[in-house]
């Protein structure tokens, strides 16, 4: 029986075969996997054949949150996988890791590997300081907007084949993150669900569209101890966990299947964006924080407050 469904949402063909390819050779369970096909991309779909058992062609742009959505709602396996197209698996012990996370607490719903490669504006770079920017230490720029590892002395670097040293590596000797550690909350790159702890939060919101703030908004309402219904006191049987590991690790190319298409072409009509982009504030009008809670003068811990409808769109 299939263990997982893995849902790969595209609007362009350059990176989705490479992401199967990996995924087939590094995932030891049995899995299926559905591609959501928002640009209608048949050359893509030819090439690959065999590495998907669903191939989705919308008539327009579904949008993250809805592809996803779309995805889960038709999945028929205990974990479902949200995947970005742009990311490659690299070794077989990436699930285990994931495995071996969910053990760590039963309050953990869902689980996202690390990428050794990072996006630099989570450490401070911005478009008015790019000339003068320089990464922390142990980190070395692999672009102009993201950052990789030093190990051993070495840029951790991207390969077509990882031995199985260099996976050990990462793993052990990570210059920021300690072994065997996880981070509460995450970015949506490639979440591992338990299929019941989605539906007890809910689908992602599509008011998000066509992309970003749907994994912010969802991992407040898991640590939320007022979700789904309001509760002026922290209860803490009532908080989920969404946590980021270090011990499963993928690459991740960090937004490059959108930021190229976007760039060659900002007008393009898969690219029109709502108000709502990255607005959460509308949602949480009582405050918001990624952890979905706050602390008083007298350091007790209140949860922030979610406008409770999540918003899916009819096709």
């Amino acid at each position: 029986m299939p263990v997982a469904t893995f849902i790969i949402p595209i609007i362009q063909g350059n990176f989705i075969k490479r992401c199967l390819e990996t995924l087939k050779k590094y995932t030891s369970i049995e899995h299926r996997v559905i591609v959501i096909d928002n640009n209608n991309l048949d050359e893509a779909k030819k090439e690959c054949e065999g590495l998907y058992h669903l191939w989705i062609s919308s008539y327009r742009n579904l949008g993250f949150a809805k592809s996803m959505n779309l995805g889960a709602t038709i999945s028929q396996t205990p974990y479902i996988v949200m995947c970005n197209d742009d990311l490659e698996f690299i070794d077989k012990r990436w699930w285990q890791g994931v495995l071996d996370t969910f053990a760590m607490d039963e309050k953990i719903i869902a689980v996202n590997p690390m990428s050794p490669r990072e996006g630099a504006w989570g450490y401070g770079l911005r478009s008015d300081n790019k000339d003068t920017w320089l990464p922390p230490e142990g980190y070395t720029k692999d672009t102009e907007t993201s950052i990789t590892p030093i190990i051993d002395g070495k840029p951790f670097v991207y390969k077509e084949e990882y031995t199985e040293q260099d996976y050990i590596n990462l793993l052990d000797n990570h210059p920021r993150w300690q072994k065997g550690t996880v981070c509460d909350a995450l970015a949506m790159t490639c979440t591992v669900w338990k299929k019941e702890g989605l539906k007890e939060m809910g689908l992602l919101d599509e008011k998000f569209y066509p992309a970003g703030g749907e994994d912010y908004d969802i991992n407040a309402r898991a640590y939320s101890c007022a979700w789904p219904i309001e509760r002026d006191i922290c209860v803490e049987k009532y908080h989920r966990r969404m946590v980021a590991t270090t011990r499963s690790w993928i690459w991740h190319w960090w937004g490059s299947s959108k930021d190229e298409i976007s760039a060659k072409d900002p007008t393009n009509k898969l690219f029109e964006s709502r108000p709502r982009w990255n607005n959460n504030d509308e949602l949480w009008p009582y405050g918001f924080d990624v952890w979905g809670h706050g602390t008083d003068a007298d350091g007790k811990r209140y949860p922030y407050k979610r406008i409770p409808e999540v918003h899916i769109e009819e096709l």
